[in-house]
């Protein structure tokens, strides 16, 4: 009887909170953040109504923003339709401070409503420092440099944060999961 009353009350709390966020945008309307404390994270996400998407040939990007005193490079792999490993571009025209690791897709507009994406990251070349602020943002990208799918193509038309305060990532730390 109690798991069943659990398992109500969970898929009525997640109706109510579908319906908060059933307005059209850019940014994944819930998900969350995952951070093994070593080399590795990931997220998984979803829209209700995804876009509309701006720009010439939109695209989506998944950014996470690392102090950039913690690693310098990553691999990253993502599900999202025509999706694409952007973490060769991290360290290119970045915020001071920060180095942007990102996965996304070149086709926004193939992005479905209530399905499940993910992505993550595997990281590399430690830099020596083992703790910094981490940030999660949609950015809603286009080709602007050229019409081939190709990461340095992209450009940022918006950026929004994903999670509404800044995490810190500890490596060597403990496994962190963040729900938004």
């Amino acid at each position: 009887m109690r798991k069943a009353h659990v398992v109500g009350t969970i898929g009525m709390l997640a109706s109510v909170l579908l319906s908060l966020h059933a307005a059209a945008a850019v940014r994944p309307a819930g998900g969350d953040l995952y951070y093994d404390g070593a080399y590795y994270a990931d997220s998984v996400f979803y829209w209700t109504s995804p876009g509309p998407f701006s720009g010439s040939g939109p695209g989506y990007e998944h950014d996470l923003a690392v102090d950039d005193g913690i690693y310098g490079a990553c691999t990253s792999f993502t599900n999202l339709p025509n999706g694409y490993d952007d973490c060769i571009t991290a360290g290119i025209s970045d915020p001071p401070g920060f180095i942007i690791f990102s996965f996304g897709s070149y086709n926004a507009n193939a992005i479905q409503a209530n399905t499940v994406y993910y992505g993550g990251w595997y990281f590399s070349q430690p830099r020596g420092q083992v703790f910094g602020p981490v940030d999660l943002y949609a950015q809603n990208v286009e080709h602007y440099f050229c019409s081939i799918d190709w990461q340095f193509c992209m450009n940022g038309v918006s950026t929004t944060d994903v999670i509404p305060y800044p995490l810190q990532m500890n490596v060597g730390g403990y496994p962190t999961l963040v729900y938004w």
